[in-house]
Protein backbone atom coordinates (compact mmCIF):
# COMPACT_ATOMS: atom_id res chain seq x y z
CA UNK A 1 0.00 0.00 0.00
CA UNK A 2 2.69 2.24 0.77
CA UNK A 3 5.20 1.45 -1.96
CA UNK A 4 4.67 4.71 -3.78
CA UNK A 5 5.52 6.63 -0.60
CA UNK A 6 8.73 4.46 -0.23
CA UNK A 7 9.35 5.31 -4.00
CA UNK A 8 8.92 9.08 -3.26
CA UNK A 9 10.85 9.04 -0.22
CA UNK A 10 13.79 7.19 -1.95
CA UNK A 11 13.78 9.66 -4.73
CA UNK A 12 13.56 12.62 -2.69
CA UNK A 13 16.61 11.49 -0.72
CA UNK A 14 18.69 10.41 -4.06
CA UNK A 15 17.88 13.96 -5.58
CA UNK A 16 18.60 15.95 -2.89
CA UNK A 17 21.86 14.01 -2.12
CA UNK A 18 23.22 14.54 -5.43
CA UNK A 19 21.89 18.48 -5.50
CA UNK A 20 23.68 18.71 -1.93
CA UNK A 21 26.88 17.30 -3.89
CA UNK A 22 26.42 19.29 -7.17
CA UNK A 23 26.43 22.87 -4.89
CA UNK A 24 29.32 21.77 -2.52
CA UNK A 25 30.84 21.22 -5.38
CA UNK A 26 30.32 25.25 -6.56
CA UNK A 27 30.23 26.12 -3.50
CA UNK A 28 33.40 28.33 -3.75
CA UNK A 29 33.07 29.69 -6.86
CA UNK A 30 29.76 31.03 -6.14
CA UNK A 31 31.05 32.58 -2.75
CA UNK A 32 29.02 30.44 -0.53
CA UNK A 33 31.66 29.88 2.59
CA UNK A 34 30.60 30.68 6.11
CA UNK A 35 32.95 32.17 7.61
CA UNK A 36 33.33 31.85 11.71
CA UNK A 37 31.90 34.35 13.82
CA UNK A 38 30.48 34.79 17.71
CA UNK A 39 27.61 32.14 17.32
CA UNK A 40 30.03 29.53 15.38
CA UNK A 41 30.85 26.20 16.65
CA UNK A 42 32.98 25.60 14.22
CA UNK A 43 36.84 27.21 13.39
CA UNK A 44 37.62 26.75 9.80
CA UNK A 45 35.73 28.18 6.25
CA UNK A 46 32.88 25.66 5.20
CA UNK A 47 30.92 25.67 2.00
CA UNK A 48 27.35 26.60 2.66
CA UNK A 49 23.82 26.68 1.15
CA UNK A 50 23.51 23.02 1.20
CA UNK A 51 20.12 23.55 2.02
CA UNK A 52 19.47 24.49 -1.48
CA UNK A 53 19.15 20.84 -2.17
CA UNK A 54 15.66 20.61 0.17
CA UNK A 55 14.13 23.65 -0.84
CA UNK A 56 14.17 22.47 -4.71
CA UNK A 57 13.72 18.48 -3.75
CA UNK A 58 10.40 19.27 -1.85
CA UNK A 59 9.27 21.96 -3.76
CA UNK A 60 9.24 20.56 -6.80
CA UNK A 61 7.78 17.53 -5.46
CA UNK A 62 4.64 19.90 -3.86
CA UNK A 63 4.14 21.05 -7.36
CA UNK A 64 4.17 17.95 -9.38
CA UNK A 65 1.59 16.54 -6.83
CA UNK A 66 -0.89 20.00 -6.86
CA UNK A 67 -0.54 20.01 -10.52
CA UNK A 68 -1.46 15.34 -10.91
CA UNK A 69 -4.46 16.80 -8.12
CA UNK A 70 -3.06 15.16 -5.27
CA UNK A 71 -3.25 18.28 -3.08
CA UNK A 72 -5.22 21.38 -3.48
CA UNK A 73 -4.05 23.32 -5.41
CA UNK A 74 -4.68 26.79 -3.54
CA UNK A 75 -2.98 25.40 -0.16
CA UNK A 76 0.09 24.12 -2.61
CA UNK A 77 0.61 27.20 -4.07
CA UNK A 78 0.66 28.77 -0.33
CA UNK A 79 3.07 26.69 0.85
CA UNK A 80 5.32 26.96 -2.31
CA UNK A 81 5.03 30.35 -2.94
CA UNK A 82 5.46 31.42 0.45
CA UNK A 83 8.31 28.45 1.06
CA UNK A 84 10.07 29.34 -2.00
CA UNK A 85 10.13 33.22 -0.82
CA UNK A 86 11.28 32.35 2.46
CA UNK A 87 14.12 30.48 0.77
CA UNK A 88 15.00 33.11 -1.69
CA UNK A 89 15.40 35.91 1.19
CA UNK A 90 17.53 33.20 2.71
CA UNK A 91 19.45 32.64 -0.21
CA UNK A 92 20.08 36.35 -0.82
CA UNK A 93 21.56 36.48 3.02
CA UNK A 94 23.37 33.89 2.46
CA UNK A 95 25.56 35.49 -0.95
CA UNK A 96 25.23 39.14 -0.03
CA UNK A 97 24.33 39.33 3.59
CA UNK A 98 21.21 41.26 4.56
CA UNK A 99 20.16 43.55 7.53
CA UNK A 100 17.24 42.14 9.62
CA UNK A 101 13.88 44.66 8.82
CA UNK A 102 13.79 42.94 5.26
CA UNK A 103 14.05 39.55 6.14
CA UNK A 104 11.15 40.36 8.89
CA UNK A 105 9.43 41.88 6.06
CA UNK A 106 9.60 38.54 3.84
CA UNK A 107 9.00 36.42 6.93
CA UNK A 108 6.01 38.11 8.06
CA UNK A 109 3.99 38.57 4.35
CA UNK A 110 4.81 34.37 4.26
CA UNK A 111 3.44 33.95 7.51
CA UNK A 112 0.47 36.09 6.90
CA UNK A 113 -0.13 34.32 3.96
CA UNK A 114 0.28 30.69 4.92
CA UNK A 115 -1.76 31.27 7.97
CA UNK A 116 -4.59 32.62 5.58
CA UNK A 117 -4.97 29.64 3.61
CA UNK A 118 -4.30 26.76 5.73
CA UNK A 119 -6.12 27.16 8.10
CA UNK A 120 -9.91 26.19 8.95
CA UNK A 121 -12.73 27.28 10.18
CA UNK A 122 -12.84 23.80 11.85
CA UNK A 123 -8.83 23.53 13.18
CA UNK A 124 -6.72 24.79 15.64
CA UNK A 125 -7.96 28.58 14.97
CA UNK A 126 -11.47 27.27 15.95
CA UNK A 127 -9.85 25.94 19.03
CA UNK A 128 -7.80 28.97 19.86
CA UNK A 129 -10.79 31.32 19.17
CA UNK A 130 -12.74 30.19 21.76
CA UNK A 131 -10.96 31.90 24.59
CA UNK A 132 -9.46 34.35 22.39
CA UNK A 133 -10.70 37.22 20.03
CA UNK A 134 -10.59 35.39 16.24
CA UNK A 135 -8.21 38.33 15.45
CA UNK A 136 -6.05 37.83 18.41
CA UNK A 137 -6.05 33.47 17.71
CA UNK A 138 -4.72 34.62 13.86
CA UNK A 139 -2.27 36.40 15.24
CA UNK A 140 -1.32 33.95 17.56
CA UNK A 141 -0.75 31.63 14.30
CA UNK A 142 1.35 33.49 12.81
CA UNK A 143 3.46 34.37 15.40
CA UNK A 144 4.30 30.90 15.94
CA UNK A 145 4.94 30.81 12.06
CA UNK A 146 7.43 33.59 12.34
CA UNK A 147 8.93 31.72 15.35
CA UNK A 148 9.53 28.52 13.59
CA UNK A 149 11.12 29.96 10.69
CA UNK A 150 13.65 32.11 13.26
CA UNK A 151 14.09 29.00 15.79
CA UNK A 152 15.58 26.51 13.19
CA UNK A 153 17.73 29.14 12.02
CA UNK A 154 19.08 29.36 15.81
CA UNK A 155 19.20 26.04 16.29
CA UNK A 156 21.13 25.21 13.15
CA UNK A 157 24.52 25.98 14.95
CA UNK A 158 26.24 22.58 14.97
CA UNK A 159 26.85 19.47 12.68
CA UNK A 160 23.27 17.74 11.34
CA UNK A 161 21.09 18.44 14.19
CA UNK A 162 18.77 20.86 12.15
CA UNK A 163 18.18 18.27 9.38
CA UNK A 164 18.42 15.47 12.10
CA UNK A 165 15.65 17.65 13.70
CA UNK A 166 13.70 17.88 10.42
CA UNK A 167 14.43 14.54 9.56
CA UNK A 168 12.68 13.68 12.48
CA UNK A 169 9.55 15.49 12.46
CA UNK A 170 8.75 14.48 9.02
CA UNK A 171 9.57 11.03 9.25
CA UNK A 172 7.44 10.58 12.56
CA UNK A 173 4.76 12.64 11.36
CA UNK A 174 4.96 10.22 7.93
CA UNK A 175 4.58 6.86 10.24
CA UNK A 176 1.70 8.49 12.43
CA UNK A 177 -0.28 9.26 9.67
CA UNK A 178 0.86 6.31 7.61
CA UNK A 179 0.24 3.34 10.77
CA UNK A 180 -3.02 5.19 12.74
CA UNK A 181 -4.67 7.28 9.84
CA UNK A 182 -7.11 5.10 7.49
CA UNK A 183 -7.51 5.90 4.44
CA UNK A 184 -4.23 6.23 3.55
CA UNK A 185 -4.52 10.69 2.54
CA UNK A 186 -2.69 12.04 -0.45
CA UNK A 187 -1.07 14.54 2.22
CA UNK A 188 1.14 12.09 3.17
CA UNK A 189 3.26 13.24 0.37
CA UNK A 190 4.73 16.53 2.29
CA UNK A 191 6.38 14.40 5.14
CA UNK A 192 7.72 11.83 2.95
CA UNK A 193 9.40 13.77 0.37
CA UNK A 194 10.60 16.43 3.24
CA UNK A 195 11.94 13.76 4.78
CA UNK A 196 13.45 12.16 2.44
CA UNK A 197 15.12 15.69 0.91
CA UNK A 198 16.27 16.05 5.02
CA UNK A 199 17.96 12.64 4.89
CA UNK A 200 19.80 13.26 1.41
CA UNK A 201 21.17 16.48 2.59
CA UNK A 202 21.79 14.71 6.20
CA UNK A 203 24.65 12.37 3.69
CA UNK A 204 26.66 15.23 3.34
CA UNK A 205 25.82 17.16 6.74
CA UNK A 206 26.58 14.41 8.88
CA UNK A 207 29.23 15.30 11.47
CA UNK A 208 31.36 16.17 10.35
CA UNK A 209 29.94 17.96 8.32
CA UNK A 210 30.83 18.62 4.59
CA UNK A 211 28.46 21.63 3.73
CA UNK A 212 26.24 23.41 5.94
CA UNK A 213 22.41 24.07 5.59
CA UNK A 214 22.85 27.66 5.62
CA UNK A 215 19.80 30.20 6.06
CA UNK A 216 18.22 29.31 2.88
CA UNK A 217 17.48 25.87 4.25
CA UNK A 218 16.82 26.47 8.14
CA UNK A 219 14.46 29.45 7.45
CA UNK A 220 12.85 27.24 4.53
CA UNK A 221 12.41 24.13 6.75
CA UNK A 222 11.00 26.56 9.56
CA UNK A 223 8.53 27.87 7.63
CA UNK A 224 8.14 24.43 6.12
CA UNK A 225 7.28 22.36 9.13
CA UNK A 226 5.20 24.87 10.47
CA UNK A 227 3.11 25.39 7.41
CA UNK A 228 2.26 22.45 6.97
CA UNK A 229 1.70 20.91 10.39
CA UNK A 230 -1.63 24.00 9.91
CA UNK A 231 -2.61 22.03 6.61
CA UNK A 232 -2.81 18.62 8.03
CA UNK A 233 -4.36 19.84 11.24
CA UNK A 234 -6.70 21.85 8.73
CA UNK A 235 -7.90 18.39 6.52
CA UNK A 236 -7.60 16.25 10.00
CA UNK A 237 -4.60 14.18 9.16
CA UNK A 238 -2.31 15.01 12.32
CA UNK A 239 -2.81 17.60 15.07
CA UNK A 240 -1.03 20.34 15.73
CA UNK A 241 -0.52 19.52 19.23
CA UNK A 242 1.12 16.26 17.72
CA UNK A 243 3.17 18.38 15.68
CA UNK A 244 3.85 20.53 18.49
CA UNK A 245 5.26 17.46 20.47
CA UNK A 246 7.63 16.32 17.89
CA UNK A 247 9.13 19.95 17.48
CA UNK A 248 9.21 20.03 21.32
CA UNK A 249 13.07 20.25 21.54
CA UNK A 250 13.66 22.43 19.67
CA UNK A 251 11.32 24.85 20.35
CA UNK A 252 12.55 24.52 24.17
CA UNK A 253 15.42 24.95 23.79
CA UNK A 254 14.90 27.98 21.18
CA UNK A 255 12.48 29.61 23.48
CA UNK A 256 14.13 28.97 27.02
CA UNK A 257 17.48 30.41 25.74
CA UNK A 258 15.18 33.71 24.04
CA UNK A 259 13.51 34.49 27.39
CA UNK A 260 16.60 34.30 29.46
CA UNK A 261 18.44 36.71 27.59
CA UNK A 262 15.97 38.75 27.09
CA UNK A 263 15.38 38.74 31.01
CA UNK A 264 18.92 39.81 31.21
CA UNK A 265 18.56 43.15 28.65
CA UNK A 266 20.89 41.40 26.36
CA UNK A 267 20.82 41.54 22.12
CA UNK A 268 18.61 38.51 21.86
CA UNK A 269 18.86 38.97 18.18
CA UNK A 270 22.61 38.87 18.15
CA UNK A 271 24.82 36.09 17.43
CA UNK A 272 25.50 33.80 20.46
CA UNK A 273 26.32 30.47 21.47
CA UNK A 274 24.23 29.82 24.51
CA UNK A 275 21.60 27.36 23.50
CA UNK A 276 21.69 23.91 25.19
CA UNK A 277 23.29 22.32 22.20
CA UNK A 278 25.65 24.63 21.87
CA UNK A 279 26.96 24.64 25.62
CA UNK A 280 26.62 20.39 25.01
CA UNK A 281 29.03 20.80 22.02
CA UNK A 282 31.44 22.87 23.46
CA UNK A 283 31.53 20.39 27.03
CA UNK A 284 32.03 17.13 25.18
CA UNK A 285 34.10 18.63 22.40
CA UNK A 286 31.52 17.26 20.29
CA UNK A 287 29.10 17.94 17.58
CA UNK A 288 28.60 13.95 16.68
CA UNK A 289 27.27 13.10 20.21
CA UNK A 290 24.79 16.17 20.95
CA UNK A 291 23.18 15.15 17.56
CA UNK A 292 22.77 11.46 18.63
CA UNK A 293 21.48 12.57 21.73
CA UNK A 294 19.11 14.49 19.42
CA UNK A 295 18.11 11.31 17.91
CA UNK A 296 17.69 9.01 21.01
CA UNK A 297 15.65 11.74 22.77
CA UNK A 298 13.04 12.00 20.24
CA UNK A 299 12.81 8.48 19.24
CA UNK A 300 12.39 6.86 22.82
CA UNK A 301 10.43 10.36 23.89
CA UNK A 302 9.09 12.21 22.14
CA UNK A 303 7.78 9.67 18.96
CA UNK A 304 5.74 7.54 21.61
CA UNK A 305 4.41 10.62 23.30
CA UNK A 306 3.46 12.07 19.64
CA UNK A 307 1.77 8.64 19.05
CA UNK A 308 -0.16 8.86 22.10
CA UNK A 309 -1.23 12.48 21.16
CA UNK A 310 -3.00 10.65 18.24
CA UNK A 311 -4.02 7.42 20.15
CA UNK A 312 -5.98 9.74 22.30
CA UNK A 313 -6.58 13.20 20.43
CA UNK A 314 -8.36 14.48 23.94
CA UNK A 315 -5.45 14.78 25.88
CA UNK A 316 -3.30 16.06 22.53
CA UNK A 317 -3.07 19.62 23.79
CA UNK A 318 -2.37 18.45 27.08
CA UNK A 319 0.24 16.09 25.94
CA UNK A 320 1.67 19.02 23.89
CA UNK A 321 2.25 21.21 26.67
CA UNK A 322 3.89 18.49 29.22
CA UNK A 323 6.32 17.73 26.95
CA UNK A 324 7.64 21.57 26.24
CA UNK A 325 7.73 21.97 30.09
CA UNK A 326 9.48 18.54 30.36
CA UNK A 327 12.07 19.77 27.64
CA UNK A 328 12.53 23.43 28.85
CA UNK A 329 13.70 22.58 31.97
CA UNK A 330 16.05 19.73 30.14
CA UNK A 331 16.83 22.54 28.43
CA UNK A 332 17.80 24.90 31.37
CA UNK A 333 19.66 22.20 33.50
CA UNK A 334 21.90 21.90 29.89
CA UNK A 335 22.68 25.84 30.05
CA UNK A 336 20.07 27.35 27.87
CA UNK A 337 20.59 30.83 27.95
CA UNK A 338 23.15 30.59 30.36
CA UNK A 339 25.43 33.90 30.21
CA UNK A 340 28.69 33.72 28.45
CA UNK A 341 28.70 31.66 25.10
CA UNK A 342 32.42 30.45 25.40
CA UNK A 343 34.98 30.72 22.64
CA UNK A 344 34.62 29.06 18.89
CA UNK A 345 35.85 25.31 19.27
CA UNK A 346 38.81 24.01 17.54
CA UNK A 347 36.87 21.02 16.68
CA UNK A 348 33.58 20.50 14.95
CA UNK A 349 31.74 17.39 14.16
CA UNK A 350 34.18 15.02 16.07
Amino acid sequence: MLTRELALFLTAAALSAAATWFIWRHAVNWGLLDIPNARSSHSHPTPRGGGLAIVVTVLAATTIAALLRELPLLDAAALVGCGGVVAAIGYYDDMKGLSALPRFLVHLTAAVISVGVLIGLDSVLAVLSAPLPRWFAFSVLVVGVLWSINLFNFMDGIDGIAASQAAFVSTAGAVLIAVLKDPITPWLILPVVTAGACFGFLVWNWPPARIFMGDVGSGFLGFWLAAVALALDRAGVLSIWTSTTLGSIFIADATVTLLRRIARRERWHQAHRSHAYQNLARRWSSHRRVTVLLWILNVAIVFPLAAMSVSAPGFAPQTAVATLCAFGLIALFAGAGASGGGSVSGRTGV
